[in-house]
């Protein structure tokens, strides 16, 4: 199955999240072997970066957002997803090469 690069951002409806709570979020996905990174967006929303297999772009889109929400919501709260893209690795590569 192919594997999926996705970027999750989650509306910032409250004060920012403590650095506790990004070390949890970034070990509870680390440990589920998506390979996460997490972090504040420029704009100060709630940014998660993971990455999943998964048939589909489709698929791997309700995919990485429920890990993203479901993991948030174990850590902090329930939190509405604002943005969502989905990459296969080769175009990941791709993008990357270009910087």
């Amino acid at each position: 199955m192919p594997v999926w690069y996705a970027y999750v951002e989650f509306a910032a409806d409250g004060p920012a999240l403590p650095d506790e709570v990004w070390d949890r979020l970034h070990g509870l996905l680390h440990e589920a072997g998506h390979s996460p990174s997490v972090g504040c967006a420029p704009n100060g929303n709630a940014s998660v970066r993971l990455c999943t297999e998964a048939g589909t772009a489709e698929d791997a889109v309700e995919l990485a957002a429920k890990i993203a929400s479901q993991a948030i919501e174990t850590v902090h709260r329930s939190c509405t997803v604002v943005g969502l893209e989905v990459m296969t690795e080769a175009e990941i590569d791709r993008r990357n090469s270009a910087d």
